[in-house]
């Protein structure tokens, strides 16, 4: 059977034209050897004269093609009904997949039965499908994860504050102090929620110029100091020999770096160590944050980068983190035409790679030879 709709389209209407013309060729042939042979009997062995015989040809050939082509038209109407279920077969099914998606199940999905045009619009309606489905689950947990949120601190505010209206304890500064601090979650929670809707809307968009990686890193690592030092972590870069030269929106790729330090910051235990490495891999430049902290079981791994998800919900919300900050960093680094992936396992640490493509003026000057040494880290002891 061809493998394009266009193809067996055409298959078909030929199939029917020579179906047809084999059909009133074979009637009458039948019936012209059925008169001829009664003719001949009728004749009883004399030889008809030529107009009897023109008559009766012509009158065979006549009936023939009456019966032939009435026989041909049921048929190809037959035929033309069998082909045309076969055919609309698929896209009655999808129809009513629509009709039903519409409804708000977004479970539906639709057989492949070829790998035709139709075969693929049916691929792609169950990837749509599947999207739909992902999108209104996500939306789903959003909802309630945000709920989830709010309440804690929320909670925790309306507990202090009726303990003070009903004399339960004395506003001292400590009970101030930990107020502020949830009042500090809540703040971050909505910053964090505002900046992805921002960073998710069709009208957001990237300020892009080249940049040179290494110094943007170097200005991301900064800042991030005086913190790793405190917490005794130790923070080193090492930085390729090269200076990679990316198309990026500096700020924005400065605050996917900040992101993926400060997570590294919360998880990696005191007297542990952050590298932040940069590397050129081809056409592409190769952004990596390693910790070592306690690592991240396989079964979290391909959920890290969804909004509010935790692989360890509880440490997450003690040391203030919103949840969102690894999907920021996600939905940043596909803005730029890169990826982010991470490599992680129980024990051994977690392994950020982010990537960008790499500027063709610079792909070729501004690679190491076999003989570059990268640059000795720069690191911050504890």
């Amino acid at each position: 059977m061809p493998r394009d709709l266009h193809t067996r389209l055409l298959a078909t209407h030929l199939t029917l034209g020579i179906v047809a013309l084999a059909v009133v060729a074979l009637v009458t042939y039948g019936i012209c050897i059925s008169y001829l042979d009664r003719a001949v009997q009728q004749a009883s062995g004399a030889f008809p004269e030529p107009a009897m015989v023109r008559g009766i040809v012509l009158h065979l050939l006549a009936d023939g093609l009456l019966w032939g082509s009435l026989v041909a038209a049921v048929m190809a109407v037959a035929l033309s009904v069998l082909f045309a279920r076969l055919l609309s077969r698929p896209l009655r099914e999808m129809s009513a997949a629509l009709r039903a998606i519409a409804q708000g199940d977004y479970q539906q999905r639709v057989p492949v039965r070829s790998p035709d045009e139709v075969g693929q619009l049916a691929r792609a309606f169950n990837a749509m499908a599947a999207q739909l489905e992902r999108n209104a689950r996500l939306r789903r947990e959003l909802v309630a994860n945000v709920a989830h949120e709010l309440r804690t601190p929320l909670t925790s505010l309306e507990g202090y504050l009726q303990g003070f209206l009903e004399g339960v304890f004395a506003p001292d500064r400590e009970r101030f102090e930990r107020m502020l601090a949830e009042t500090g979650r809540l703040r971050r929670l909505v910053e964090d929620l505002r900046e992805l809707a921002t960073i998710e809307a069709a009208e957001f968009s990237l300020v892009l110029r080249p940049v040179e990686l290494n110094p943007l890193v170097e200005r991301a690592v900064a800042p991030l100091q005086p913190a790793f030092v405190r917490k005794g972590i130790a923070l080193a870069t090492v930085l390729a020999p090269a200076q990679p030269l990316v198309r990026a929106d500096p700020d924005r790729l400065q605050q996917v770096l900040l992101n993926l330090l400060d997570n590294a910051l919360r998880y990696t235990p005191a007297g542990g160590r952050v590298e932040v490495a940069t590397a050129v891999d081809r056409d592409r430049v190769r952004i990596t944050v390693s910790d070592t902290g306690p690592g991240i079981a396989s079964e979290h791994l391909p959920y890290l980068f969804e909004r509010f998800y935790r692989a360890d919900p509880s440490r997450a919300r003690g040391s203030g983190g919103s949840g969102l900050g690894l999907a920021i960093a996600k939905e940043l680094m596909e803005r730029h035409g890169g990826t982010i992936h991470v490599e992680s396992a129980p024990g051994q640490g977690s392994r950020f790679v982010c990537t960008l493509p790499l500027l063709p003026a610079r792909a070729g000057s501004g690679r190491p030879g076999p003989a570059a040494q990268a640059r000795p880290p720069a690191a911050v002891a504890p």
